[in-house]
């Protein structure tokens, strides 16, 4: 049953294929056979294995859990060789090393053949076999990190994934197995959580009014948001209290208050007197306080300096007025001067008027005619005659 072929096949690989009883008494010629409950790892779902889990390869970046299935079998089976996905040379030692930990589990390692035999889903295998090599890790943790007897020196792996924080070189399950340590060296005596490695205790800032810690990794402050249970950057933390701490401050220990009609913050300053200061950006209260405070009296001529000089409607232009119309003395039947439809009062007040009274009413009229030239355009030569002749005398009866 052990003759091979020319090309080192197994010549009963046919009755193999065919019979599936001859599956559970056979091992394949490679492999050292077990027999009774045990079954043979074989080479071939080693060799799937590492085919499926290629660095780069698809199945390590569409499968759920592949890189970490990659990261456990390095650590707790192939002694740390992280790279076994492509170390084809110690694919022997390889399933020599899932064969001990099959032992005495035929059941499993039967599933574990068949899950990677041809065609076979990845995803459906790894949901299967991460579980199984998670509880081979806890079993080593409670036996002792390196396998060995309780009682002994635990070791730690070298952490595949160190990002640079202090003393997470090296990483070990706890006694329970449920959550993961780190050290600074596989022997170390001081193992702690990712969390405690990375960042210290949580400390309140009395100025600040926040909880900050310090992370060793960035070398930088963190500050802690109680209202959406986060922690942010020292950024966000100076925005946060430049509208309270600042306002304080500046107050001398008394809170200030914003008001919203004024536009400026208040406080009441030594003395009981009302102190005013506008805000950072003006207008927004959260910007905190300017720190200059000014008086009521100072507000006030603050604002009569800005506020703009009332403006003065257009003089509105009277409508001109007309003269009233000069109505003529009442002409006596008879007295009009045949021709030219005028009264013949010239040559009547010629008769009854005093030639030196005539003459000077006359030189006062021009005088007046010569100050205001305008009434020129409201009287003509008779109308100035009548003038004349009224204020010259009354006539003789």
């Amino acid at each position: 049953m052990g003759a091979r072929d020319g090309g080192g096949v197994c010549v009963i690989e046919r009755c193999f294929r065919q019979d599936p009883c001859v599956q559970l008494s056979l091992a394949w010629p490679w492999e050292s056979a077990r027999w009774g409950d045990q079954m043979a790892v074989e080479r071939e779902s080693v060799g799937t294995l590492m085919e499926w889990f290629a660095d780069g390869g698809p199945v390590r970046s569409a499968v759920t859990g592949a890189d970490t299935l990659v990261e456990k079998l390095a650590a707790v089976v192939f002694q740390g060789e992280w790279d076994w996905p492509g170390r084809a040379d110690r694919i022997d030692a390889y399933r020599d090393g899932l064969g001990e930990w099959f032992a005495y589990d035929s059941g499993r390692e039967q599933q574990f053949m068949e899950l990677t035999s041809p065609n076979t889903d990845p995803g459906v295998f790894v949901a299967w076999f991460l579980p199984v090599v998670l509880e081979w890790e806890g079993r080593t943790a409670r036996n002792g990190t390196d396998g060995t007897a309780e009682g002994q020196e635990a070791t730690g792996w070298p952490n595949p994934n160190h990002d640079g924080t202090p003393d997470t070189e090296f990483y070990r399950l706890d006694a329970a197995g449920r959550e993961y340590l780190y050290s600074a060296t596989a022997d170390g005596l001081d193992w702690a959580t990712y969390e405690q490695r990375r960042y210290s205790e949580p400390v309140r800032h009395d100025e600040y009014g926040l909880d900050y810690r310090y992370d060793r990794r960035d070398e930088a402050y963190e500050w802690y948001d109680e209202a959406s249970g986060t922690w942010n950057d020292q950024a966000w933390a100076d925005l946060q209290v430049a509208g309270t701490s600042s306002v304080a401050a500046s107050s001398g220990g008394r809170e200030a208050e914003w008001d919203e009609a004024w536009a400026m913050f208040y406080r009441v300053g030594p003395g009981g007197v009302y102190e005013f200061s506008g805000a950072v950006v003006p207008g927004q209260p959260a910007s905190g306080c300017d720190d200059a405070w000014i008086s009521h009296a100072q507000v006030l001529a603050r604002r009569t300096a800005f506020e703009p000089d009332p403006v003065e409607p257009d003089p509105v232009e009277p409508d001109p007025v007309e003269p009233d119309p000069v109505e003529p003395d009442p002409v006596e039947p008879g007295g009009v001067e045949a021709g030219t439809g005028r009264p013949d009062v010239f040559e009547r007040d010629a008769e009854v008027r005093d030639p030196a009274a005539v003459a000077d009413v006359r030189k006062s009229i021009e005088s007046l005619i010569d100050q205001d030239p305008a009434l020129r355009e409201f009287l003509d030569d008779e109308d100035i005659e009548t003038i004349i002749a009224d204020l010259s005398g009354g006539r003789r009866e």
